[in-house]
């Protein structure tokens, strides 16, 4: 793994893994067949942005073929309302998450 890497899928460091929030989620999502990154939000923690870029993938691909970090079953109980909201709603709400974990 290098400098930026994490263990995680959709993780990443952010501002070289200095600060409050070191760790980035982000996802590639494709849109009238151009391909686009989209930056989730940053964490203090690695696996709260590993859950963060979970639920965006669940909310992208649908539970039953997204590939996630966690164990799908960690997420059952929001399946429908993730795959219902769909992939923009579902990073805002994942930004204000991270805005609450000060």
């Amino acid at each position: 793994a290098g400098r930026g890497a994490s263990r995680f899928r959709g993780v990443c460091k952010a501002n070289g893994g200095k600060g409050a929030k070191p760790w980035a989620a982000n996802i590639h999502v494709t849109e009238d067949g151009k391909r686009r990154k989209i930056h989730i939000a940053c964490f203090a923690r690695e696996e709260d942005a590993a859950r963060a870029y979970d639920r965006v993938n669940i909310a992208k691909l649908g539970h039953a073929k997204a590939p996630t970090n966690f164990p799908i079953t960690e997420y059952r109980d929001e399946w429908t309302e993730l795959e219902t909201q769909g992939v923009d709603e579902v990073v805002a709400c994942e930004r204000r998450r991270a805005h609450r974990m000060r």
